[in-house]
């Protein structure tokens, strides 16, 4: 049970990462690729750990 909880916690964190994605992308800020990169991850390893 909490590897489902802390799966949907990294998910939940990944998704949040997307806004200042979008945000660098407005300002045209390089580290918005950064945040992209580390909100892919964040989503994979929550779906990993959180599948049954």
């Amino acid at each position: 049970m909490i590897r489902f909880v802390l799966g949907w916690v990294l998910k939940v964190e990944g998704m949040l990462m997307l806004l200042p994605c979008f945000i660098a992308l407005i300002y045209r800020e390089p580290e918005g690729k950064i945040y992209l990169l580390l909100a892919f991850a964040a989503i994979l390893a929550g779906g990993l750990i959180s599948s049954r």
